[in-house]
């Protein structure tokens, strides 16, 4: 039913005028709300998912960037890994997980039981895409399996737009349509390029010199860097512009950004900026020295940067639940 129908009807009038700026003498105290931590860990694994995915057959089977069959194989049994771990997570967050499979009657009108449903089509289909690359090519077309995995991506795009709609749909600005889609999208986005930039270092082939091996790598690692700038410079910018809005639900959650979590904030950056600049920096150095075993400590630097991408990743979502102001009735007086 319409929550409106149970809006009462009486309208108190006073000739106190004061009466009309009124405010709750808790109006300006923000607490830290609850971080969800499974729902962190799944919406953060499926969206690396699905961004290694689409990321990754863009780079492979479109631009012919890196490595054919070898790098197709790494891409996707990481994103089957992933996403399978992510989807499974969420069962976590239920109170009941046997009833779990109950989500899907409500699709017509909730964006989680579509979420549901889109993540049960997206499982099955990007394991099916991990199975069909480890069988030899003799037993599995290459038109077939470059079908699973173009469902596999539509699916999973279903599945994380649905995953922000839910969110979206609260109405908290906090949560708004724009914030919420960019930081998904981010998300899927830099973790899927730090993931394609290790990929690229397993499967490449030593050919010539390291700066002609690693051109295409070591281009990627440069995006991840300036997506990782570009977002601390409109995060640093909004920060500032909240904290002066007068909207409480707005200038909430710079405060508590500034303030209580203010630590998880700094590990966010000091990660994202160690993983996206400092570790490709030192990539980039290692081309120009001769070093043993060059290729293999690019290898593990590459996978150390997708490691720590991830955990800034963790650490930016749990602000995105812990950070949220949500309606309130008035409680106590300020302490």
């Amino acid at each position: 039913p319409d929550p409106a129908m149970t809006k009462p009807s009486t309208i108190y009038l006073s000739s106190d005028k004061s009466s009309e700026v009124l405010v709750a003498g808790d109006h300006d105290q923000f607490h830290a709300a609850h971080a969800h931590w499974p729902l962190v860990f799944m919406l953060v694994l499926t969206q690396m998912s699905v961004g290694i995915l689409g990321l990754g057959h863009l780079l492979i089977c479109w631009l012919e960037w890196l490595p054919g069959e070898s790098s197709r194989t790494l891409v996707n049994v990481t994103a089957a890994a992933s996403g399978f771990v992510g989807a499974h997570l969420a069962l976590l967050h239920l109170g009941r997980p046997l009833q779990a499979y109950r989500a899907w009657l409500g699709w017509r009108t909730s964006w989680l039981s579509r979420e549901v449903l889109a993540f049960g089509v997206y499982a099955p289909l990007v394991t099916l895409t991990a199975v069909g690359s480890l069988l030899p090519a003799s037993r599995v077309p290459s038109w077939l399996l470059g079908v699973c995995e173009l469902a596999a991506l539509a699916a999973g795009i279903v599945a994380v737009t649905c995953s922000a709609m839910i969110y979206v749909a609260t109405r908290r600005p906090w949560w708004n349509a724009r914030f919420a889609f960019a930081r998904f999208a981010y998300t899927a986005l830099l973790l899927g390029n730090a993931t394609c930039v290790a990929i690229a270092a397993l499967a490449m082939d030593n050919n010539g010199s390291p700066w002609h091996d690693y051109y295409w790598p070591l281009l990627l690692m440069m995006v991840s860097g300036v997506l990782v700038l570009t977002r601390l410079w409109f995060e640093r910018r909004w920060t500032r512009a909240a904290l002066q809005h007068a909207d409480m639900a707005i200038r909430g959650p710079a405060r508590l950004l500034t303030g209580e979590l203010q630590t998880a904030a700094r590990c966010q950056h000091v990660n994202a900026i160690t993983g996206a600049v400092l570790i490709p920096l030192t990539v980039m150095l290692l081309q120009t020295a001769d070093v043993s075993g060059m290729r293999g400590l690019i290898a593990a630097l590459t996978i150390a940067s997708v490691g720590v991408i991830l955990l800034s990743e963790i650490c930016e979502r749990y602000l995105f639940f812990a950070a949220v102001v949500a309606p309130r009735m008035p409680g106590a007086m300020p302490r």
